[in-house]
């Protein structure tokens, strides 16, 4: 096993992407034999249309993702889906989102966000299940948090798929699951106090190129749809010199799941050490995670990991609470629990790292050790994504809500590209828990939000790419904007920083390793940690850093329609004849027909702007095409569009185009070219080229073209024979060449007719016998049509004994002095090289009766 591992991964670095994929899967088939069929269903490869999107030169901040929230169950199987809500409108700084619809061709994400039951037990067992049922008054040593790893944990199960029809809101394509369907379930349930399960659908955009000089945002998670970037580039990603006064080329930091949203309360609880609870006057909120989303979020995108925030926003997420109570300090899957009793922090948002715990309580309360947990860590992979966990809120009386929020986690990045160039910055960052957020509160303050995740699957370049998943920081407890004590004399709970994110690459070695920054939330401070004598330090603690994932390299290591680049077009072109010359020479003056066929595999992808052309005709310029109007088909039927209409000029000689159609993986597409075989063409044998060309799908210039390289073909001018952009050098596919020996369907031979005429004449003998004239023709050459005349001198006295006949039905009429019969010839049979072709013959009959002679004289 090892050594197929070494073989397929060096193999792979002096290979194609395409020919590299191909041979991994014969190599992997061995394995996947004993594999399920349902296992080895994932091993399909499924394409969109590279490049379909065309080049994109990004200058300002945009989104280019469209996001439905999902609809109803999705079963694994299933090609079919109705598209939820879609996301409209301008984020907080003004971003409006795109609303581009999906089409066919178009490739989407379905992703399922929330899926994760947990153990809702007041106790230690809050979470994952372990504990021993009891209560106790510390966080250190009594981790409830977490989820359970059940048959309905689905949170980050994830797949792409391909348009294949839309109707409507009704969207069916085509998957890498059984029969072309989906590989995972997907489950959209919103009821409150349920456990929560969402899923959203975003549309992908295909480019052939991508040159950001600016950045890429996601509309920020709203609990249904948002936080998210998946780009597809087949050719190259390039990363230039930032404008704008951004940082990052894609950002997705604070826009993963919300923190917990303060409540201003009033009530003083002491003693309390809940793991869970629906009291709504009592401790800090839990945040939003993957398990659920509380009744109450912290909304804002505003600040920085390790700022102070400076501005933050709390509402209610109507219809929304978690199963036994949005209160305490248990932390459901990956959120941050929220402080129970008095002004105890909030805790930090998990990811790749658990969040940190936060601060203890009201040193009036004690200073118990019962902050929120921070969330747990989640198993992040290419077939799993999650976003980082918000922060928990702390609990506050004092202070003004959205003071002591939790703090925003980190959303999800997804980068496939053929390759990177340029120095790359990818932030998924987690966002800083709010302070009490008000100079004359003394409260605890919410934990920090998690690292997102980010994942990038490029054949070369990753080198260039710094990829931050940074955990945010916990904010402080009764200090101010500029750091000072609010109020001396008390001590209340700082949050818990948040936990840092999950990078994924695939570790080709062509590819390089980006830069991963992992690290972790600190936690808040505390007014106790800066004035000496309070007793009991509050501080919180510090979250746990995040995890650098290199997988194996493996072209279908992320679940359904393969990237653009690992889906380069790869058509073949045949072509044929009406009038082939297996079945025989024709004469010059002939009518005939060529077709052109392209097959797109249904195991590489579509392509755009296809045109196919007939570089020979022209070079052969006694053939001639008859007819504007030619005739095309596509198999299956709704495999190929017509985009625009560029046909051939009736009469025309030139090197023929014919285009352009959209055209989707699987598809076989026929064009039919009527011509004539003029009367000036020479005898032989005619050889002729076939090709296909199409946009360039990693073009960097809008309207590049190219067809693969095949010797003998001659391109249409403008037609590359490599790929502007990208990891790839030469077009893939291949196109006709009509001199190849084992190409003879579109041979045509051309002979003139080659005609000897008889004529012999048969007496039945005797005086007044009827005579018989018989005209034979006999052709060697090329089928012809021509006439059969007799112009016999009869002389006195000969009558017509009968009509003469002809072998075809095209005979004189009796009584005819001059007849003549119209026939045409059959063609020889093409004879074996060992033996002389049978000619055809064609005979005119003519019977006559000569005069009768006088009487002999006695």
């Amino acid at each position: 096993m090892n050594c197929l591992n070494v073989s397929v991964i060096n193999l792979d670095q002096s290979m194609s992407g395409a020919l590299a994929r191909s041979l991994f899967r014969i190599l992997r088939g061995g394995v996947a034999l004993l594999a399920s069929a349902a296992a080895m269903s994932s091993f399909a490869q499924v394409c969109a249309v590279p490049g379909k999107d065309g080049p994109l030169t990004l200058a300002g901040t945009s989104i280019v993702n469209t996001y439905y929230a999902g609809s109803g169950t999705l079963n694994a199987g299933t090609n079919s889906l109705s598209l939820g809500m879609l996301r409209t409108g301008a984020d907080a700084n003004g971003v409006e989102a795109n609303t581009t619809a999906p089409a066919v061709g178009d490739m989407l994400l379905i992703i399922q966000m929330q899926g994760a039951e947990f153990n809702t037990s007041d106790d230690n067992r809050y979470g994952d299940g372990v504990g021993d049922g009891t209560i106790q008054n510390t966080t250190g040593t009594d981790p409830a948090r977490g989820f359970l790893s059940n048959t309905n944990f689905r949170a980050g199960l994830h797949e792409y798929v391909r348009v294949s029809s839309v109707s409507g809101a009704t969207v069916n394509f085509v998957g890498a699951g059984f029969g072309g369907g989906l590989l995972n379930q997907y489950v959209q349930d919103v009821t409150a106090g349920s456990f929560r399960q969402t899923y959203q659908v975003i549309r992908v955009p295909q480019y052939s190129s991508l040159n950001l000089t600016s950045q890429i945002v996601p509309a920020p998670w709203d609990g249904t749809t948002g936080g998210v970037v998946a780009i597809d580039v087949a050719g190259t990603l390039n990363f230039g010199t930032l404008t704008g006064g951004v940082a990052s080329h894609i950002d997705v930091s604070r826009r993963g799941f919300r923190g917990a949203g303060s409540q201003t309360d009033g009530d003083v609880t002491v003693g309390s050490a809940a793991y869970t609870s629906t009291n709504t006057t009592q401790h800090g909120i839990k945040a939003e995670g993957i398990s659920g989303t509380p009744a109450f979020v912290q909304t804002s995108i505003s600040g920085a990991r390790n700022s102070f925030v400076t501005t933050s926003a709390v509402s209610a997420a109507s219809g929304t609470s978690y199963p036994s109570g949005d209160y305490a300090r248990g932390a459901p899957g990956n959120a941050g629990g929220g402080g129970t009793g008095h002004n105890s922090g909030g805790g930090g948002g998990g990811n790749g790292g658990i969040g940190g715990n936060g601060g203890r309580t009201f040193s009036g309360d004690a200073s118990r050790d019962v902050g929120g947990f921070g969330g747990a860590t989640v198993p992040n992979s290419t077939t799993r994504l999650m976003m980082g966990g918000g922060g928990g809120a702390s609990d506050i009386n004092n202070a003004v809500s959205p003071g002591g929020s939790g703090g925003r986690g980190g959303g999800l990045i997804i980068v496939r590209a053929g390759s990177i160039t340029g120095s790359g910055v990818l932030t998924a960052d987690g966002q800083r828990g709010v302070d009490d957020n008000s100079d004359t509160g003394r409260d605890g303050a919410g934990g920090g939000g998690a690292g997102g995740t980010i994942l990038v699957e490029a054949n070369s370049g990753q080198s260039s790419v710094t990829a931050s998943v940074q955990g945010g920081d916990g904010g402080n407890a009764n200090i101010d904007s500029a750091g000072a004590p609010r109020t001396t004399g008390e001590s209340e709970g700082p949050g818990g920083g948040g936990g840092g994110g999950s990078v994924i690459y695939n570790s080709l070695a062509a590819a390089g390793v980006p830069v991963v920054n992992t690290t972790a939330g600190s936690p808040g401070t505390s007014q106790s940690s800066l004035t000496a004598g309070l007793g009991i330090n509050n501080i919180a603690s510090a979250g746990v850093g995040g995890s650098s994932i290199p997988l194996p390299y493996d072209p279908d290591g992320v679940p359904g329609v393969d990237s653009g680049a690992l889906c380069l077009p790869q058509p073949t072109v045949t072509k044929t004849t009406s009038t082939p010359a297996s079945s025989g020479a024709i004469v010059p003056g002939t009518n005939s027909t060529y077709t052109i066929t392209a097959t797109f595999p249904s195991t590489s992808g579509g392509a755009s702007g296809v045109q196919l052309f007939d570089p020979q005709l022209g070079l052969t310029t006694t053939f001639t095409q008859t007819a504007a109007a030619t005739s095309f088909t596509a198999i299956p039927a709704d495999c190929a569009t017509r985009t625009t209409i560029t046909d051939p000029v009736s009469g025309s000689n030139a090197n023929l185009l014919a285009g352009d159609w959209f055209v989707l993986p699987g598809c076989s597409l026929a064009y039919t070219i009527p011509i004539l075989v003029d009367a000036t063409t020479p005898s032989g044998t005619y050889q002729n080229d076939a090709g296909v060309r199409y946009l360039d799908p990693t073009r960097s210039t809008a309207t590049r073209l190219v067809s693969s390289d095949t010797t003998d073909v001659t391109n249409p001018a403008g037609t590359a024979i490599t790929y502007e952009t990208g990891s790839t050098t030469n077009v893939l596919g291949s196109n006709y060449d009509g001199n190849l020996v084992s190409n003879t369907g579109e041979d045509i031979l051309v002979l003139p007719p080659n005609i000897t005429v008889a004529k012999v004449v048969s007496s039945g003998g005797g005086s007044n016998s009827p005579v018989i004239y018989t005209v034979t023709v006999t052709n060697t050459g090329a089928a012809g049509s021509y006439a059969l005349s007799d112009t016999p001198a009869f002389g006195t006295g000969v009558t017509v004994a009968a009509a003469p006949t002809c072998t075809n039905t095209s005979s004189p009429a009796a009584g005819d002095t001059t007849p003549t019969c119209t026939t045409t010839t059959g063609r020889p049979r093409p004879a074996p090289p060992w033996s002389t072709p049978t000619p055809s013959r064609s005979r005119l009959v003519w019977p006559v009766v000569p005069p009768r002679r006088p009487p002999t004289a006695p």
